[in-house]
């Protein structure tokens, strides 16, 4: 339910950003999600060693760092030019690609992580609390 709720607020963001047409709120967008992005690709690895998935945060990560110029240049999702558009939307097939390998990959610790954390709240997964400590005993959240 959670990432139902994530993907919705994403949707109305994208929404509002592309009413605004404003460089500074999409590479402010951009840049938050960069960061969020990179702390949630650290914490995985270093709470969880799950490559793949931290691999894949870090993807974002980098993509999202990547539209902060390309934002300031003027480039919103409703404008872009080639090569930009084909760059978009292999950027957002790739995230969904990493997620399966990751889920083939990690699991039984996937599996884990749903049972220790089964429907975090948005709170949680903005604070971060939603990644569990997998590579301690007790397997919690730090």
């Amino acid at each position: 339910m959670t990432g139902l709720i994530y993907g919705l607020l994403l949707g109305v963001t994208f929404a509002v950003l592309d009413r605004l047409n404003s460089p500074i709120a999409w590479a402010s967008y951009w840049a938050l999600q960069a960061l969020l992005l990179g702390v949630t690709a650290k914490l995985t690895w270093q709470r969880a060693g799950l490559f793949w998935l931290t691999a894949t945060g870090a993807y974002a990560a980098v993509v999202s760092l990547i539209w902060v110029p390309v934002s300031l240049a003027g480039f919103t999702i409703g404008n872009l030019t080639y090569p930009w558009n084909v760059v978009f939307w292999v950027s957002a097939l790739m995230c969904p690609l990493l997620l399966l390998i990751s889920r083939i990959a990690h699991g039984d610790q996937l599996r884990a992580w749903e049972e220790q954390h089964p429907d975090p709240t948005l709170r949680d997964m903005l604070m971060f609390r939603h990644i569990p400590d997998l590579r301690s005993p007790k397997g919690h959240a730090r």
